[in-house]
């Protein structure tokens, strides 16, 4: 599986610009042959800041991808930016859901409780 994550700062007077272009691309993404989830948000702490995520099957799917008019519009969305823009492909080898932090907690917790000599000497 391969993530995509891209950061993106809009001009303000280009933000709606920048919107249309997410908008026009997240559902056509999604629905690409290999691609499992694509969202598009805005930064909380910045409304001209945008987080475009995409998740592929393979990287054959990813590669299938690139050459589509969407990912060219995406690079458009990013020519936009007023700061240097951030691209990352993840290769993800494993994944866990909340399985996961039940394992984890019990493992922190379980490390957490001091042994007899621990509470007899106060630490």
């Amino acid at each position: 599986m391969v993530n995509t994550f891209m950061r993106m700062v809009s001009p303000p007077y280009r933000r709606k610009e920048v919107i249309r272009i997410f908008r026009r691309i997240v559902g056509p993404i999604g629905v690409q042959p290999g691609c499992l989830r694509c969202f598009c948000f805005s930064d909380l702490e910045d409304d001209n800041a945008f987080l475009f995520l995409s998740e592929w099957r393979t990287k054959v799917d990813l590669a299938n991808h690139v050459k589509t008019h969407e990912f060219l519009e995406l690079l458009a969305a990013m020519d936009l930016s007023v700061q240097t823009p951030v691209m990352e492909f993840k290769t993800i080898t494993e994944t866990a859901g909340l399985e996961l932090l039940d394992q984890l907690s019990t493992k922190y917790q379980t490390s957490r409780i001091a042994s007899p000599t621990e509470k007899e000497s106060g630490n």
